[in-house]
């Protein structure tokens, strides 16, 4: 034995225990430290991927307001293109006038022929104007695009005038009266421009 008295071993065994305690403390501090640790690192990747998402989402935002703008711009000038295609095409009827009202078949197989004696006859004050040589096409609207339309109506016929003149003399002249009679035909006289347009 070490002669160790009762009191010296009590003393002894109080110190070890303390030690004892003291080191658990000091472990669970230390695995607290390293788990704090762990967990703020933790908190700081995942406040860093935010940030990164929030700068991505910016950047798509942005570009989206680009393309948008893109996208107005590209349907002011479409707007511009079909406002000048339909400006174009009516300039290529303004020569056209479009007689409705005159029954199908009266023309027999000569429709030109049958319009010239019908408008001579009908604005006999326009006679000093050359129609066999103005007039440069006369046709009945195609019966393949009559579509399902009532076909009781006749379909219009149009004429194309090589002066434009002639084709304003005429028209103002049968505006007064729109519906002309002449051998016993009605017809109604029309400017030749796409809907909308006037």
């Amino acid at each position: 034995m070490l002669g160790l008295s009762n009191s010296s071993i009590k003393q002894l065994q109080e110190k070890t225990r303390t030690e004892s305690c003291r080191a658990q403390i000091g472990m669970k501090l230390l695995r607290g430290a390293v788990r704090n640790r762990k967990v703020n690192k933790m908190c700081s990747d995942i406040g860093e991927q935010i940030s990164t998402m929030e700068d991505r989402a910016a950047a798509v935002e942005g570009e989206l307001g680009a393309l948008k703008g893109q996208i107005e711009a590209y349907k002011s000038q479409l707007m511009g293109v079909m406002w000048m295609l339909e400006d174009f095409e009516n300039r290529q009827l303004r020569n056209n006038l479009r007689f409705l009202g005159i029954v199908e078949g009266v023309e027999v197989n000569d429709i030109r022929a049958y319009m010239l004696s019908l408008l001579k006859g009908a604005l006999p004050e326009l006679s000093f104007w050359n129609w066999d040589l103005e007039v440069q096409q006369v046709y009945r609207f195609p019966l393949m695009l009559r579509g399902l339309e009532d076909t009781s109506n006749p379909r219009p016929i149009f004429l194309y005038f090589g002066n434009f003149l002639l084709r304003q003399a005429f028209f103002e002249k049968s505006q007064p009266h729109p519906k002309c009679t002449f051998y016993n035909q009605t017809f109604f006289t029309r400017l030749d421009f796409l809907p909308g347009y006037c």
